[in-house]
């Protein structure tokens, strides 16, 4: 495995922390289940869905099918006078208390800005938010 310094600096995890850990082929079936079918919601959803196409490709797994939107196009939308839209910013906005770049942490703050997103705007629905808004889609 490959570990880069700058993702260490980012994320903190070491190769040392991963050495007994099940390798990403052996968890894919039990992560597969939980995109299959579903709507995924990511935080610059385009990177994220970019490292799975890419880790997909280097371990020649199918590509599983799944509709995807980005929280950070929807906080575009909802809150256009932030200074940015990263995570830690909309996160701030909104009063979310989380560690970022802890991957627990960084999917529940996705979670809930697309909830007070939809709060905000009134849709009762992830897909009511993301027409309400022009915001398409997209399909792994």
């Amino acid at each position: 495995m490959r570990f880069n310094s700058i993702n260490i600096s980012i994320h903190g995890i070491r190769p040392a922390d991963v050495e007994n850990a099940p390798r990403f082929v052996e968890l894919w079936p039990t992560i597969s289940t939980y995109l299959e079918g579903n709507t995924v919601i990511a935080h610059n959803a385009p990177f994220d869905m970019g490292v799975l196409a890419g880790t997909l490709g280097a371990y020649d797994i199918p590509s599983p099918d799944f509709d995807y939107s980005c929280t950070c196009t929807i906080a575009r939308n909802v809150w256009p006078m932030l200074p940015n839209h990263k995570l830690h910013v909309v996160a701030a906005h909104l009063g979310i208390d989380f560690s970022h770049h802890d991957a627990c942490d960084d999917a529940m703050a996705a979670a809930t800005i697309a909830i007070r997103a939809c709060e905000e705007t009134g849709a009762e629905s992830l897909n009511a938010l993301v027409g309400s808004l022009s915001i398409r889609r997209r399909r792994f």
